[in-house]
Formats: structure tokens, C-alpha cells, sequence
């Protein structure tokens, strides 16, 4: 399964929560034919976790809905995102963490990203506009300074990390 979780905080007004917003749709529709994989989007700002999908099902909210404002708790948002997943998919996970700050506290970001790898989640921080703060809290991360290329650098991402979790998968088969 993978995972996008993007930070809604009120930094991402504008541009960026723009470019969150077209990578999400563009890497719904890139997955949406594929069998067996699901696909989990996540918003999170302050104290509230948006459900963009869950899987194949769910859908609370619409991703043209998606806006910026509030705080950016990530390692919290990666735990309760982890918590809901496991609610429809006990697959490996690749998590995607798009953000362009910093967290509101980075030892919490650092002690989920150690949680979830043991757990088989694979999280990465995707820091854009120039975030070099994943860099620090991440164990995996990018950079992406141009917001144009957002989209297209994740989706080749994305597409690279499935390969190697299904080479794996099919090697313990």
C-alpha cells in the first residue's frame, strides 16, 4: 500500500498546499488500476487528521477540498495515519510525508519514523520549497525546492520503492 500524508499547516498556503494537492490526484490516478495495491491520503494540520482515501472505499473528504492552516504535529499525524491503515490493509506500506517546515516537534517525527520502519511502513519526508528540516528527522528523505517537479519526482519515486517492496514480496513467495 502507500500512503501520502500531507501537511496542511498554515505554511503551506498557496503554491505548496497547490502542488500537495496535484501530486495526491496524480498518484491516485497512477495507482488506481493497479490490483492488490491500496492507496491511503492523508491531510493534517493542528489537531485534526483529514481522510482523503482509504483504501479503495472511503472517501470523507474531496482532495480539491484540501486547504492549509494550523499547526504541523508529523510525528503524531504519522501515528494516527499508521493506526487508521491498519484498519484496511495489513500490507507494507510506503509512506510519503509532504511537509515544508518543520515539525512542531522533530522527536516525535524521529521516534515514528523508528516505529513504523520496524513495522514495516517505510516512511519518507518529502521536504519542498526548500526544506531541508526532513533531512534531520527522516531516516529516508527528498528535496524538492521546485514545486513544478513535485508531482513527477514522486510519482518516479513512488513507482521505484513499489518495484523493490513487490521484488521482495515475490522473492519470500
Amino acid at each position: 500500500s502507500v500512503c501520502i500524508l500531507i501537511d496542511e499547516s498554515g505554511s503551506m498556503n498557496g503554491n505548496r498546499i497547490d502542488a500537495a494537492r496535484e501530486t495526491a490526484i496524480l498518484i491516485r490516478e497512477a495507482v488506481k488500476s493497479i490490483e492488490n495495491l491500496d492507496l491511503f491520503i492523508y491531510g493534517f494540520e493542528g489537531n485534526n487528521m483529514h481522510v482523503y482515501q482509504e483504501g479503495r472505499k472511503s472517501v470523507r473528504y474531496a482532495l480539491g477540498s484540501l486547504d492549509a492552516g494550523g499547526g504541523t504535529p508529523t510525528g503524531e499525524a504519522m501515528n494516527v495515519a499508521y493506526q487508521k491503515m491498519m484498519k484496511h490493509s495489513y500490507a507494507a506500506t510506503l509512506m510519503l510525508v509532504i511537509t515544508d517546515g518543520s515539525p512542531d516537534h522533530s522527536h516525535t517525527v524521529i521516534e515514528a519514523d523508528a516505529k513504523l520502519r520496524k513495522k514495516g511502513i517505510i516512511p519518507i519526508g518529502v521536504g519542498i520549497a526548500g526544506c531541508t528540516a526532513v533531512k534531520r528527522i527522516f531516516k529516508e528523505h527528498i528535496i524538492i525546492n521546485d514545486l513544478a517537479e513535485l508531482a513527477p519526482q514522486l510519482g518516479k519515486i513512488t513507482k521505484k520503492r513499489l518495484m523493490k517492496m513487490l521484488e521482495r514480496h515475490d522473492s519470500l513467495g
